[in-house]
């Protein structure tokens, strides 16, 4: 279900395929581990928001004009 889960992220390149297969390992792990499907939801949310919040900040780098 990683490689899945990586596979769907594949738009992001590379290096986004084997970053989300590695946390698709980890969120599966927490899955087993917990017994929980929430524990996995919400880490999936928690990465997401931080995406959201932080990703602009370092791809406006340097630019302060927004990018559509």
């Amino acid at each position: 279900s990683a490689a899945l889960f990586g596979l769907a992220h594949l738009y992001q390149g590379r290096g986004g395929l084997i970053g989300t297969m590695l946390l698709g390992i980890v969120f599966g792990m927490l899955r087993i581990v917990t017994g929980n499907l929430f524990v996995p939801v919400f880490c999936h949310t928690a990465v997401d928001l931080a995406a959201g919040i932080a990703g602009p900040r370092f791809l406006l780098q340097g630019d302060s004009t927004p990018k559509p």
